[in-house]
């Protein structure tokens, strides 16, 4: 069973997923931009924790590195099916960035 704050979190990023996949799917010819964005506000975050000054709870710096990552790799596979359909399910499984979060949040009991 989840916490009250779990599902808080959860219902976040499931809200964030929902909204940035319809502004994709709105702006699909601009998609590998998009993922760069994605994966520069990921990039962001992971430099605010190193350096110690991000607003939120501390977290695995792994989770904001392989959010980045996948954001990175799925702007270049946005690139390579740029103009094709292919870039539509790569909008539908955009919820693989944030993957490596709801597995923390999901299995950390003592989230704050």
């Amino acid at each position: 069973m989840l916490t009250s704050r779990q599902w808080r979190y959860i219902r976040f990023w499931i809200i964030a997923i929902f909204l940035a996949e319809i502004l994709m799917l709105l702006l699909n010819e601009h998609l590998p931009f998009t993922y760069y964005l994605i994966a520069a506000a990921f990039s962001c975050g992971l430099i605010f924790r190193v350096i110690r000054v991000y607003p939120g709870k501390d977290e695995p710096l792994i989770l904001d590195a392989s959010a980045a990552g996948i954001a990175l790799f799925w702007g270049f596979m946005a690139r390579v099916a740029d103009g094709s359909g292919w870039r539509f399910l790569l909008i539908l499984t955009s919820s693989m960035i944030i993957l490596p979060h709801l597995i923390y949040i999901v299995g950390k009991r003592d989230i704050e």
